[in-house]
């Protein structure tokens, strides 16, 4: 699986690929983006993130192509907008 996501925050883009496995490794278009603490004294990463919109590319060698689907950046925060991917059927 590829993800990508691209806002209008600092850190611009975030690409990260994942295999079958379990291995991921993930790339940043602005790796030196001086994240803060929010007000709950945890990363801020919805504010490093922005707005803007995720894509998945999903593969599966039983597949003949590989589906590619885009959402809308709801909360900024990783797990969350992949939830919102994985649930959104609107799109």
């Amino acid at each position: 699986m590829t993800y990508l996501c691209r806002a209008d925050g600092p850190i611009k883009q975030v690409f990260a690929l994942a295999d079958g496995e379990g291995e991921v490794r993930g790339y940043t278009a602005n790796p030196f983006v001086d994240i803060q603490l929010n007000s709950q004294g945890k990363l801020d990463v919805a504010g490093a993130v922005g707005k803007g919109f995720i894509t998945v590319v999903r593969n599966n060698p039983f597949w003949k192509q590989p589906y590619t689907g885009i959402t809308q950046i709801v909360s900024g925060e990783i797990a969350e907008d992949m939830a919102h991917y994985l649930t959104d059927r609107s799109m």
